[in-house]
């Protein structure tokens, strides 16, 4: 289905995309595919509700085989266990079941470890791919505890996790390893907003780039983001010294040369930014320079749980 090389690069659909005139979201799209993009990130909610349809849509009207495509999606436990089986259906669609067919990972979005124990989100989860509507079952989340959950045996139903992953976040290599390594079919998301972020100035930029109110809004509600941003100057500052000019690929090479990352998702909302993504999957920066600069990033303060 796939035929880009693990990690496969994802097109990420949040933010601002759904805000995209049609006629330019059908070209990114088709760009994309063109390149040899073949897995599609959404989410029911994204851009209030409008970044899925517009997806969906857009990947119809490539007028290509839908097998030769993927798609994940995402929804709130909320969502999940309060539609009716019709509803549901219809919202993960986008009303489009018919010609879409299939989800191939559904992922639960954001959910507490609370919710994780809650029969019914998880029931209905499990339903819905032993009905074949979806392919693959996921949890996207960015809390730590959740990660070290979905580790526990319980969990085993889970074949995929979405988390926040960048330089500044190499403590989270511990539960991407523990999950990957745990059965050999599961794989690894790195979302990758705040990747690219370290390459913007400011938080004006990330809104301006994503406008997305969410990721302008972590920020200045949650300490322990702050402090990443806060942090994240300093890491580019030396990146920049370091690397020259082709510090523009680190932070995306150093995501990709994890073993245990499988996909890769990152918003790519212009031509060229969609073909300097994919040079750098098929050349990243050398292995060994990238992982040099990490340790020098973790052998200082690295923080903990950030985002």
């Amino acid at each position: 289905m796939n035929n880009i090389r693990h990690p496969n690069l994802v097109f990420g659909t949040g933010g601002r995309y759904g805000r995209l005139p049609r006629s330019l979201s059908f070209a990114l799209t088709s760009h994309a595919y063109s390149t040899g993009i073949r897995y599609f990130d959404t989410g029911v909610a994204y851009s209030k509700g409008r970044s899925q349809p517009l997806l969906f849509s857009n990947l119809l009207n490539l007028n290509v085989e839908r097998s030769s495509y993927s798609i994940s999606t995402k929804i709130s436990p909320r969502l999940l266990v309060n539609l009716c089986h019709q509803e549901l259906i219809h919202c993960l669609f986008s009303g489009l079941q018919d010609s879409i067919s299939y989800i191939d990972c559904l992922m639960l979005w954001g959910p507490t470890a609370s919710e994780l124990d809650n029969r019914c989100v998880l029931s209905r989860l499990v339903e819905l791919k032993r009905m074949g509507i979806v392919r693959r079952i996921g949890i996207n989340t960015h809390e730590s505890s959740v990660m070290a959950k979905i580790n526990c045996f319980s969990f085993d139903f889970v074949d995929d996790i979405m988390v926040d992953f960048n330089l500044l976040q190499q403590d989270r290599l511990k539960y991407i390893n523990a999950f990957s390594h745990s059965r050999s079919d599961r794989c690894v998301w790195a979302g990758t907003i705040y990747c690219q972020g370290f390459l913007l100035q400011s938080l004006l930029g990330i809104y301006f780039r994503t406008r997305s109110i969410s990721y302008l809004m972590r920020p200045l509600l949650q300490k322990s983001t702050r402090s990443y941003m806060l942090a994240s100057f300093s890491v580019r500052n030396s990146m920049r010294k370091r690397f020259g000019p082709s510090c523009v690929g680190v932070p995306l090479s150093y995501v990709l040369s994890q073993p245990s990352i499988t996909h890769v998702s990152i918003g790519m909302l212009s031509h060229s930014s969609i073909d300097a993504n994919v040079c750098i999957l098929r050349k990243p920066i050398c292995f060994d320079e990238v992982e040099k600069f990490a340790l020098t990033i973790n052998s200082g303060s690295l923080l903990s749980d950030v985002c």
